[in-house]
């Protein structure tokens, strides 16, 4: 998986910018396997001692069980057409990246990705959305705020992170949080999130689609990347907290399946009770 976000040109930018370009370096996977199998050879003529003679009833039954036999077992073509379950105007980013009708191999991942990115780097029109939903939770919105279709490349490994999420408290001092599990659907996604090999898919978004993930903050704080000015640290455990505190937040969630850029992550406030 791969880049950086870009947060403002303050301390706090800097942490998101460090943070999300440390998070979006991903191991890549084994590239497109070939065709399985491609058509034998025609059957090769016998002379008089050998067996069936050339053009002979028994040697054309023959030839054509051969070419039969060598026919390529792999059904669906992973650089064909994209499968409607792949596109649409709100996609769950939790199904489709381990959705089999979506996968992709690695190769043909690097080429998507190479092709939005090959107009002098130019920025594609996407932005994150979040808002709080039931239960605390927070829907995350991946939107195509262009006039264009966009097919987006995916990929995910269970061993990666695949959100990122920092806090900032009243006092303005910015934590990074635990990052939140990406909460596959039930059943067979379910049994290929847990698979540790990359999974690599593609969607596509239309002009104002969205590809939606909804995550649990947990409050874990992995550590404190900056001090307001108004925390006044002695030193004690509460410099080091391991949870968020009772309070108000401003949290900066940015998801990191989508292997382009994707614009800021997005600000959502937060009361944990």
């Amino acid at each position: 998986m791969a880049p950086s976000r870009h947060l403002e040109l303050s301390v706090l930018g800097v942490a998101g910018f460090l943070l999300l370009a440390a998070c979006r370096s991903k191991p890549s996977g084994a590239e497109v396997a070939p065709d399985a199998g491609a058509p034998a050879e025609p059957a090769k003529s016998e002379d008089s001692d050998g067996g069936p003679s050339a053009g002979s009833e028994e040697s054309l039954v023959e030839a054509g069980n051969r070419f039969r036999d060598a026919e390529p077992k792999v059904v669906v073509d992973p650089d064909g057409p994209v499968d409607l379950a792949c596109s649409g105007p709100a996609l769950a980013l939790e199904v489709a990246v381990v959705d089999k009708r979506c996968a992709i191999g690695s190769g043909r991942a690097k080429l998507l990705r190479a092709t939005l990115e090959r107009d002098g780097g130019a920025p594609l029109p996407l932005r994150q959305e979040a808002r709080v939903v039931a239960d605390g939770r927070i829907a995350l919105r991946l939107v195509n705020g262009g006039s264009i279709t966009l097919t987006l490349p995916l990929s995910f490994s269970a061993k990666l992170p695949a959100f990122t999420v920092l806090a900032e408290d009243a006092r303005h001092t910015l934590y990074e949080l635990e990052p939140p599990r990406l909460e596959v659907a039930s059943g067979s996604a379910e049994a290929a999130a847990r698979d540790e090999r990359p999974h690599f898919a593609r969607i596509v978004l239309a002009p104002g689609g969205a590809a939606v993930a909804t995550v649990t903050i947990s409050g874990a704080v992995l550590r404190v990347l900056r001090r307001g000015p108004s925390d006044a640290c002695d030193g004690g455990p509460t410099c080091s907290p391991s949870r968020l505190a009772r309070g108000h937040y401003t949290l900066h969630i940015g998801e990191l399946l989508t292997d382009v850029e994707v614009g800021a992550p997005a600000r959502v406030t937060l009361d944990l009770p």
